[in-house]
């Protein structure tokens, strides 16, 4: 029995030793999977937040250009409205008022019609259509 005894022992001992090196490979490669599955999830992770910095990047590129094209259409609005102006001064000339003058007469006179002399006081603020100074220069628009 004793001998029996030994030879399982032996026989166990061969098994484990036999074993041993299975059992630590497997070990082994679940450590191996186990790592490189949470250095693949890490490189998820770092690919996921460079997408979303790029996408940001990208947005805060868009909102200034569209900050630009804005800036830039109102300038252009400016010009414009300058030049609009620039354009409705030239289109003015001037009269010196004479004594016995009225906006009427004067409006009758340039325009072909005494009823524009609503036109004259508009383009002269601060002008008394009812006590015209004799000698002062108005404006009168085109």
């Amino acid at each position: 029995m004793r001998i029996i005894t030994t030879l399982t022992s032996m026989t166990l001992m061969a098994m484990v030793a036999v074993a041993t090196p299975t059992i630590t490979q497997a070990a082994s490669h679940v450590a191996k999977t186990t790592a490189e599955k949470a250095a693949m999830e890490k490189m998820a992770m770092e690919k996921a937040a460079m997408k979303k910095e790029a996408m940001e990047k990208e947005a805060m590129e868009k909102d200034a250009m569209a900050k630009e094209t804005m800036k830039k259409d109102a300038m252009e609005k400016e010009a414009m409205k300058k030049e609009t102006m620039k354009k409705d001064t030239m289109m003015v000339s001037h009269y010196v008022i004479k004594s016995g003058d009225s906006l009427w007469n004067i409006a009758k006179s340039t325009y072909g019609n005494g009823a524009m002399w609503t036109k004259i006081m508009a383009a002269n603020k601060g002008l008394n259509a009812g006590n015209l100074t004799v000698g002062k220069s108005i404006d009168l628009p085109k």
